[in-house]
């Protein structure tokens, strides 16, 4: 053992029943993102014959927009900020990995 679970997740010391990495998905989902520009594109074939709805229609890009930055920078291809996070939790956590 010798190894805390923070250790365990930086530093690799892993025992074989803890090599197999848990999913634990994004923070923002696409399912949120996909919405917004649902919402966009349904305000956007009103506001082709009602123009007052149009505002709504880029407000809710905008959103979809924000999001997905938001996803990026989360993500660990963006700016790490989810693995971080984590990182930070289980460093501070005050458990060896045992019940």
């Amino acid at each position: 053992m010798g190894c805390s679970l923070a250790a365990a997740y930086w530093t690799g010391c892993l025992t074989t029943s803890m090599k197999e990495e848990p999913d634990y998905g994004y923070w923002v989902s696409k399912r949120l993102i996909y919405t917004f520009v649902a919402i966009g594109l349904a305000l956007s074939g009103i506001a082709i014959l009602f123009l007052p709805v149009l505002p709504l229609t880029l407000l809710s890009f905008a959103v979809a927009g924000y999001f997905a930055y938001a996803r990026h920078l989360f993500s660990s291809r963006g700016g790490g900020v989810e693995d971080r996070i984590r990182g930070l939790v289980l460093e501070n956590l005050d458990w060896d990995g045992e019940k």
